[in-house]
């Protein structure tokens, strides 16, 4: 814009250094607000933007080892500091030979301590006022006494400040606290000339106590992270012996961008300027140049295709981006420019008309700040700032010039670098953002244009009203909020790599066009125009936000975790050559940690067919590191790390195996299910039981061998059957499985990959498979490994062989390895002695240090293993949802599982149909919708309830000759067809409720309010009972995201009455205190819910009957101190795997 250029021009007016040193009248530091962003690296870095419209580009790739591991590099500020003479042109920047610069950096995250985000709840109150009662962790202290301010004051990570004076130097900001936990946020240092580098955090958030689930996409008590911003000062010492105080600048430390390439449609740096002309720091432009000020903001909406499946949708194919028109002032072009304004938001709109324009038809089609998109919500759409959208008026008016295409200036100018930081970052929505926040648009904030008021600030205050974690924030806030820097569908770079394998193919002279060469030609052109269509989820393999299965929060822990495997989204490769496809640009998602698009089933294919896939042994000893690394020492007190000695290690193995005694003649968890059901419970620990033995595979090399391996390779030779077929455990289960009708195929075949298992059931047998390959490299925790597997087996193991005999299933297997794995004289015995005898080794070679070295390793491969997944979980909630539908698909299981398939397909399938139509919708918009597509279906002509298999749809789409020809593998194929069959029309069903149906809708009440209510004051008081009576903040429930043991918590509760919806309190507060709260059919539910005596969801049980599913849930729910009352037996049900086999 002209005002850019205005500045540009006077800052370019630079004098000689010869003439300098005399005209100096100020100095200031420069970019005025700078930008550092998270990452994992130990050393590596690279430089954030300095110059407005330049890709940045970290030499070797975003991540450390050519971009595939998963080490994200920081993305460093870097400030200057220029010298302006008199009337404010700028003389040039100082080097250590014009004087010397005594550099200060202070860092501080205060988000733990101020209020919780609401939107732009205290957007009108003064800079850092208040909201009283609102704050984040609202039970450390209060603000109005001594004692309770210097509680909240723990809350804030506040190290010393950094100073540092001339070349090469550094400091850490590594001596803050959140409590009294160590929380680095980064480090400073000098370049060789003098220059300041600031480095932020690694990325790092957790809780403060183990185990504390997120609640919030924002606001998440006793949880931290390591993000801050804080004030840049500068003294100059000048070569005449001047002393002056810089202009001070900020940086703000953020997440990383993982789009650099791509642009917000809406900058900080917009918001900037919008708010200095508001502030009278400057002015609107004169002037109006259609490529310098027009053609970025409309652009911009089109990269969003590259990064957006929404974008990609609307713009893909979009005639209305033609620049030559557009860019053209005459009367003839005018329909095209008004055309285009017409599809704008206009900010200037308030009432009827803002809300008229509150839709997905005007863009842009994004967010707002005050929550997701809402039609009729003016507040819930982003919009252009005023300056960006009066400028397209008088564009459209056609008062501009069209001038040429920007060329990069690579100059190192003041405003450049000013520029070219915020224009990185996201300036909205600010809901809450991910730089900085609303504060950033308020015109008090600053003393100039981009230049913040120091009076005002101090550290931490920027980025205290951000996500905590930004994680949380960071994976729910998808699809509708920033797209150029937080990706949501991209374009895989094998996907390229494909491409131009085809083109090579097809340029090939020796492929000819006829006959059999023209059928290989039409196929691979018929396979490029559908890659050119693709587009994958970029957090894919993380947690799928649209499943049904999703516990509350669960990708948020993932992206916690996760982060750093993510790719990159890049225009050009590491060497500058653009990307390109048919000549035109695309942006390719890059540095992707290796492996992160390989399922695990995909993984455990791979590790047992390791000669066929010899190149798999980097990626597998990543996978090990990468498990044994997620050891949650926090998920049970006797997990907690000690140090070592022979009494101290034995207590603690006392103690676990006497909780473990404690229940073993409990019945197990099973007895709630039919026969059916356990027999599916065998079959989905198939996996995991198969490779029994697998992390001693490789224990015993060639040579002599010392006692510690000779014990483990004892247990080895038993694990395998010690030369005796039918003793061999994998063959035991194996029997097991086909006693009861299980055949799979053999571990080894892509069948047996493809079987229809949960996906964490793969969980445990890549681990110890993994691990088991580089004994060397992993020999204490594959001795802490034995030890979890071994130590544990008697007592948990014995009362499943029980439960097994008695409903006539072989128990061989559990049998066998209660009898082997005892701690006296069996397997367990000599995984404790083998840790013994190696740590007394280790102490005679290297004393009591080296010991503990070692030991913690050693516990590291225990609690990895006790602790790994979520296998435990997943198979207990799979197991409900089975035994509901009795192993047989229901219509609503059926429909349920046909619409997960239907999403699963989509991002391919809305652009591959064309034209075509179903029931007058085109395909592409159903596939968006999947009841529309599959009701559409239904009343079409294509299924044949009657008869699945003789479907229109089976036997001339997806047959040999049909367009669909192996769009389906086998086991998808089966869900249609249950889709299909389940469309049959039965008899009327007998009088009374579905079972399970009411609890269903209660289920999906509570899981869409359970986020805000698990954060709303009013939920500290109510109390309702765990299943030892003892009473429990309805808060914490909701915190706890177990939805189904709410449901057996209110149903135990006093607020309900079972069968008497009227007479319970629970439906009085609804329609009193809580009107307007639920929505009349969410009401509705409850009092269904309750009238058909508060059933379980998929079986009608009585609320008395529900004390099982508590006590299945009830270690998780429960504080710490509670915990300890439940036997260990219980609680180690719900961590990691769930059970030993």
């Amino acid at each position: 814009m002209q005002l850019i250029v205005e500045i540009l021009a006077r800052y370019s007016r630079i004098s000689s250094r010869s003439e300098g040193a005399m005209a100096i009248a100020r100095v200031a530091i420069h970019p005025a607000i700078g930008i550092m962003r998270v990452g994992n690296s130990e050393d590596g870095y690279f430089v954030g933007p300095e110059v407005p419209g330049a890709r940045i580009r970290a030499e070797g790739g975003f991540k450390d080892n050519d971009g595939t591991s998963s080490k994200v590099k920081r993305e460093a500020a870097r400030f200057r500091v220029f010298s302006f003479d008199e009337t404010g042109a700028c003389v040039g920047e100082l080097s250590p030979t014009d004087g010397q610069i005594e550099w200060s950096v202070t860092l501080a995250n205060t988000k733990a301590e101020w209020d919780r985000f609401e939107g732009t709840s205290g957007e009108e109150l003064p800079i850092n006022g208040r909201r009283p009662g609102a704050y984040r962790n609202r039970d450390v202290g209060d603000l109005d006494t001594d004692d309770g301010r210097r509680a909240r004051d723990q809350l804030k990570i506040t190290p010393q400040a950094v100073t540092l004076q001339g070349p090469n130097q550094r400091g850490a900001f590594d001596d803050g606290r959140f409590f009294d936990m160590v929380v680095p946020l980064g480090e400073a240092r000098t370049d060789e000339d003098g220059r300041l580098l600031v480095l932020g955090g690694r990325g790092v958030s957790a809780p403060y106590m183990p185990g504390q689930r997120i609640s919030n996409y924002a606001n998440n008590d006793w949880w931290h992270d390591d993000v801050s911003d804080g004030p840049v000062t500068a003294k100059v010492k000048l070569g005449d012996g001047r002393e002056l105080v810089a202009d001070p600048a900020w940086v703000i430390c953020a997440p990383p961008d993982f789009s650099p390439d791509t642009i917000n449609v809406v900058t900080l740096f917009d918001v900037v300027v919008d708010t200095a002309i508001k502030a009278g720091f400057a002015k609107a432009p004169k002037e109006i140049d259609f490529y310098r000020d027009i053609q970025p903001i409309l652009n911009r909406g089109l990269q969003a295709a590259w990064t957006s499946g929404r974008a990609y949708e609307g713009h893909a194919s979009s005639d209305m981006f033609d620049w030559q028109i557009l860019g053209n002032p005459a009367k003839e072009t005018k329909k095209a420019r008004e055309a285009m304004l017409a599809r704008i938001r206009n900010p200037h709109l308030t009432g009827a008309e803002a809300v008229a324009q509150a839709n997905e038809r005007f863009m842009p089609a994004l967010a707002g700040d005050n929550g997701d998109c809402a039609d009729g919500k003016p507040d819930h759409w982003l919009h252009l700032t005023v300056t960006q959208y009066d400028m397209l008026v008088r564009w459209t008016k056609g008062d501009f010039k069209t001038g040429t295409p920007v060329q990069v200036d690579n100059r190192i100018t003041p405003e450049g670098l000013d520029r070219a930081a915020l224009e990185a970052c996201a300036g909205g929505a600010f809901y809450p953002g991910i730089e900085a926040g609303w504060i950033t648009r308020n015109p008090a904030s600053y003393v100039a244009m981009g230049r913040l008021d120091p009076a005002k600030f101090v550290a931490g205050d920027l980025t205290k009203r951000m996500a905590v974690p930004w994680q949380a924030d960071f994976f729910e806030c998808n699809t509708w909020w920033w797209p150029a820097q937080r990706p949501d569908y991209v374009v895989p770079a094998d996907v390229y790599r494909r491409i131009e394998q085809i083109e090579a193919e097809l340029a090939n002279a020796a492929l000819g066009t006829t006959g059999g060469d023209q059928v290989i030609r039409d196929e691979l052109t018929s396979e490029r125009a559908t890659l050119i269509k693709r587009r994958e989820l970029w957090s894919r393999g993380l947690a799928d936000p649209d499943a049904a299965s999703l516990a509350v929060h669960d990708g948020d822990h993932a992206m916690v975790k996760a982060w750093n495997r993510l790719g990159f989204v890049v225009a050009i490769a590491d060497d500058g050559t653009p990307y390109k496809v048919d000549g035109e640009p695309v942006l390719l998602e890059t540095d992707r940690a290796l492996g992160s698009d390989m399922s695990l089933a995909e993984a455990f294919y791979r590790l047992v067919n390791i000669e066929r896939f010899p190149e798999f042994r980097p990626m597998a000893k990543l996978i090990a590191e990468e498990m044994l690394s997620k050891a949650n020492y926090g998920a049970d007190s006797l997990l907690l790390p000690f140090p070592y000695t022979v009494d101290a290690f034995r207590a603690r193995m006392n103690a676990i195996y006497d909780g473990d005694v404690a229940v073993m003649d409990d019945p197990v968890g099973l007895t709630k299910y039919s026969k059916a059901t356990v027999v599916e419970n065998l079959r989905q620990k198939a996996p995991m039981n198969l490779v029994d033995g697998a992390w001693l595979a490789n224990i015993m090399s060639v040579g002599p061998c010392d006692d510690v391996r000779a014990r483990l390779f004892s247990i080895w030779n038993d694990e395998v059957g010690n030369g005796t077929t039918e003793l061999n455990h994998c063959n035991v289960y194996d029997a097991l499985l086909r006693s009861v009708d299980v055949y799979l195929p053999p571990i080894t075949t892509e069948a047996f990959r493809d079987l229809d298992f949960i996906p964490s059931a793969w969980e445990s047998p890549v681990f110890q498979v993994a691990v088991g390959m580089f004994p060397e490299s992993f020999f204490p925790e594959l001795l802490g490994m034995t030890l979890y597997l071994e130590w544990e087996a008697t007592p948990t193991l014995l009362p499943a062989a029980k439960f097994y005999q008695g409903i006539g299933i072989d128990p061989q297997f559990y049998r066998m390895h209660a009898g082997i794995d005892n701690v006296t004289t069996g397997h367990g015995a000599l995984a404790r002695e083998a840790i013994e005898l190696h740590l007394d080794e280790v102490r005679r070679g290297g004393g009591d240090d080296a010991v503990q070295a070692e030991w913690r390793r050693i516990w590291n491969g225990y609690v990895a293993w006790s602790t790994l997944g979520t296998f435990g979980k997943d198979l207990g909630v799979y197991l409900d949802k089975f035994e509901g539908n009795a192993g047989v698909p229901t219509p609503d299981y059926a429909r349920a599982r046909m619409a997960d398939l239907i999403r699963k397909k989509a991002q391919y399938a809305r652009t591959a149909h064309g034209a075509r139509v179903l029931g007058a919708k085109p395909l592409g918009e159903l596939f968006a919708d999947p009841d529309a597509l599959m009701d559409a279906l239904a009343a079409s002509t294509l299924v044949n309830p009657d008869s699945p298999r003789d479907s229109k749809f089976i036997t001339d789409t997806i047959s040999f000759r049909g367009p669909m020809y192996k769009v389906f593998n086998p086991k998808e194929l089966d869900v249609v067809l249950d889709w299909i069959g389940s469309l049959r029309k039965e008899a009327p069903p007998s009088p009374g409720p579905a079972p399970g149906k009411s609890a269903d809708r209660v289920f999906k009440v509570i899981s869409d309010h359970i986020a805000r209510a698990a954060q709303a004051p009013e939920h500290k008081e109510p109390m309702l009972p765990d299943p030892a009576g003892k009473p429990k903040a309805l808060a914490d429930w909701f915190a706890a995201g177990d939805v189904d043991a709410l449901m057996t918590a209110l149903a135990a509760s006093r607020y309900i009455v079972a069968g008497n919806a009227d007479g319970s309190q629970l439906i009085t507060i609804f329609t009193g205190q809580m009107v307007g709260v639920l929505t009349a059919d969410e009401v509705d539910a409850f009092r269904s819910w309750i009238k058909d005596r508060c059933p379980a969801r998929g079986a009608h049980v009585a609320a008395g009957l529900f004390i099982e599913k508590v006590n299945f849930a009830l270690p998780n729910l429960l504080a710490p101190d509670d915990r300890e009352a439940v036997p260990y037996g219980v609680r180690r049900q719900h961590i990691g795997v769930g059970s030993l086999h």
